[in-house]
């Protein structure tokens, strides 16, 4: 991170400057690294982000809001070292201490591209139930979908005949998903999102798109769910990824700690969530 340089200080008013909707930033910067230095930092800005005028966040600075030290080493213990002057230190050791669902699942970037959803994708009422199911001509397809937590969204059909996998396979611009992540139990979730984003409960009985990747072989698959339902795991995702598509890698770099006399209870209240959604 910024090589042999340091942050001395940094100004950040947050979206709105010059009338653009664009993040912005002020700093000073010295051409040299001072090890164990710790900058000072001012955020104009409140969590929801909500663009203030330039006279309030001038308000702000001069009346000393928002003032955060924070030392430039513990951002580059943060995957992608982003510049996350405001979390606390035992925020920061989280990533030292838990581990990457990639360790215990599978989980591709990989997923599965029809290049022609007119034409392979159709509503689960536009189906003959008699020619849908694993090893029929049409299975269930994963692809995101509005928000909702716990369970759902599980509405369409994927031509999966051969023909149509060849297709997947050959075309340019398509993709076809690996056998070893289709119809398998796991976590799903909508790529891309204006809020925040929803995890839910997949069935073994599904392929998936990337606009609704999923985790699949997952260790513990109902503690991790609850785990990227709570708000915790919102804050992880801001830190990591503040646009509105959540990637692979994001969510490949949030740490889960399992705490193991509470994994029973945490399973059990995660299913009766998707019971209640269901």
């Amino acid at each position: 991170l910024l090589g042999g340089q340091t942050i001395i200080n940094m100004v950040h008013p947050g979206r709105g400057i010059f009338g653009s909707d664009f993040g912005t930033t002020t700093f000073v910067i010295w051409k040299k690294r001072i090890q164990n230095y710790k900058g000072s930092y001012r955020r104009l800005f409140d969590e929801q982000g909500e663009v203030k005028s330039n006279e309030v966040r001038e308000n702000a600075l001069l009346s000393g809001k928002g003032k955060y030290a924070a030392q430039q080493d513990n951002f580059s213990k943060i995957p992608g070292s982003p510049v996350a002057y405001w979390v606390s230190q035992s925020f920061i050791s989280t990533f030292e201490k838990g581990i990457s669902i990639d360790t215990i699942s599978l989980y591709t970037g990989s997923q599965n591209i029809t290049a022609d959803n007119e034409r392979y994708l159709r509503y689960i009422w536009e189906v003959d139930r008699c020619l849908a199911g694993k090893n029929k001509k049409w299975v269930f397809y994963i692809k995101g979908g509005l928000f909702r937590k716990w369970y759902g969204n599980i509405e369409l059909f994927v031509n999966w005949s051969p023909e149509a996998q060849e297709f997947y396979k050959t075309n340019s611009t398509s993709n076809l998903l690996a056998p070893q992540y289709r119809f398998k139990e796991g976590i799903t979730y909508t790529e891309l999102t204006s809020g925040t984003n929803s995890f839910r409960y997949l069935p073994p009985i599904a392929v998936f798109d990337k606009k609704g990747p999923c985790i699949v072989d997952v260790i513990n698959t109902l503690y991790c769910l609850a785990f990227f339902n709570t708000c915790v795991a919102v804050e992880y995702f801001k830190l990591l990824n503040p646009t509105i598509t959540l990637q692979v890698k994001d969510v490949k770099n949030t740490p889960i700690i399992f705490e193991e006399n509470a994994i029973s209870k945490v399973e059990q209240i995660a299913q009766e969530c998707i019971k209640y959604c269901k």
